[in-house]
């Protein structure tokens, strides 16, 4: 079959290129199928200057608000987007969704169907689980069939079942129309051995246009090994990690084909969920001489002391982010983060000793967050301000598929008008140590 997939604008330009469509793309010509990919994000970038400091900026807000503003404005660009996929003739078109590029998405699919109405669209990516934008895209017709979670599996055996009869039986991990009725035919299969699947198809992106040329993302592993109880953790799989001898050879036969290309961003919840691995990985890379580059997410793990830090530093490690959210030991083990302040700040300490850059990520209005809980965040900042480069900056929100969304009743939430007191005050505090800032909320 010929395919189109498709990420739409407006995605944070600052990200790289998404590592879920390059692995589903890779699945699909491994297959056989003729696979073509547009990162419409990127390429509007560099067409749309009245857009870019906007787009560089990645508030969460401001792109959902500038999806809106580029249809009412540039309307006729949709129809040109139309005609350069249709060129190619696809059978089947996917949507990668998230949240901030829905809307145009949805867009972009609805005139595509109209002009060709033998298409089939599917829709996929984190915006399209159940409780997100999954059922209202199937309940306004806007895509024949909705892939949520782990897509792998799944998208095989929707492709098998459309080459039968052009329709989707219930196959788990969809939303489908079944005669008027919207299903959800529950939770995907998994993929168990990250090793068997293939390397991400990144040659069919426009690397050449992305901000970062020097940077690809990685993953050493799905799911999370944690389950804090603000986090949306049902939309992360059971926690399952690639083999460190996997992850080099990946690493090696992308440096062969670019050479100059030799920094990695690593897309998991956190790269260290297992220090194992990552001890493994790095033995590899030190051994193998590579000569790369590491940044991403990390757990501030009690296994992370001195000597293991060091070892990152030697193997490439250069920049990671922590995800703090409290200063505070009573919020942090009311929400299940299962790691003392103490540990915290001995981490953090020991990577800036190790050379290795070090942002941490706050949230402002946990439930259950007093003022002295929120006054410990400004004082942890304070009294860690020597060893911390950046700061992610945001405001709480309960999240669907999270344990708080379905224990309501076990917590106590913060008035609005105190989180944004709170989140000026934080970021006051993080002017006046002149530490860089970044907040998406």
């Amino acid at each position: 079959m010929k395919i189109a997939l498709i990420r739409c604008f407006w995605i944070p330009v600052s990200w790289p290129p998404d590592i879920g469509l390059a692995y589903i793309a890779a699945v699909l010509k491994k297959d056989g199928h003729e696979v073509s990919v547009f990162d419409l994000n990127i390429e509007f970038y560099h067409k749309m200057e009245e857009f870019r400091e906007k787009l560089e900026q990645g508030n969460r807000v401001v792109l959902e608000e500038l999806g809106e503003v580029f249809l009412q404005k540039h309307q006729h660009l949709i129809g040109e987007i139309c005609d350069d996929i249709l060129k190619l003739q696809p059978e089947i078109i996917g949507f990668c969704i998230w949240q901030t590029n829905t809307i145009v998405s949805r867009n972009l699919a609805k005139r595509l169907k109209e002009i060709d109405p033998s298409i089939f669209i599917i829709f996929g990516g984190p915006d399209s689980f159940p409780l997100f934008s999954g059922k209202k895209i199937i309940e306004d017709k806007i895509a024949d069939v909705v892939v949520y979670g782990e897509a792998e599996i799944t998208i095989r055996r929707v492709l098998d079942s459309i080459s039968k009869d052009r329709k989707v039986m219930p196959i788990q991990g969809t939303i489908i129309n079944r005669n008027g009725e919207i299903v959800d035919c529950g939770w995907p299969d998994l993929v168990e051995n990250l090793d068997e699947l293939p390397v991400p198809a990144w040659d069919d992106f426009p690397l050449q246009l992305y901000i970062d040329k020097n940077t690809i993302p990685i993953s050493f592993s799905r799911g999370c090994a944690y389950k804090c109880e603000y986090c949306p953790r049902e939309t992360y799989p059971r926690y399952r990690c690639r083999s460190a001898e996997n992850i080099v050879s990946e690493i090696e036969s992308w440096l062969h084909g670019h050479p100059n290309r030799r920094t990695f961003s690593v897309s998991d919840s956190a790269l260290n969920n297992n220090p194992r691995q990552v001890e493994k990985l790095c033995d590899l890379i030190i051994d193998r001489n590579l000569h790369i580059k590491f940044g991403g997410f990390a757990i501030p793990h009690p296994r992370m002391d001195c000597k293991f830090l060091l070892k990152m530093k030697k193997a490439g490690f250069d920049g990671l982010c922590y995800g703090v959210e409290s200063g505070s030991d009573r919020i942090l083990a009311k929400l299940g983060k299962k790691i003392k302040l103490e540990t915290i700040q001995r981490v953090i300490k020991d990577t800036y000793e190790a050379g290795i850059s070090v942002t941490v990520d706050l949230l402002v209005g946990l439930p259950g967050e007093s003022e002295d809980d929120f006054d410990r965040s400004l004082d942890f900042l304070i009294q860690n301000r020597k060893y911390i480069t950046d700061v992610g900056a945001n405001r709480y929100g309960v999240a669907e598929y999270s344990y708080v969304k379905s224990h309501r009743e076990e917590f106590e939430f913060i008035p609005e008008e105190v989180i944004n007191s709170r989140f000026t005050r934080l970021k006051g505090i993080i002017d006046s140590l002149n530490l860089s800032v970044t907040n998406k909320y």
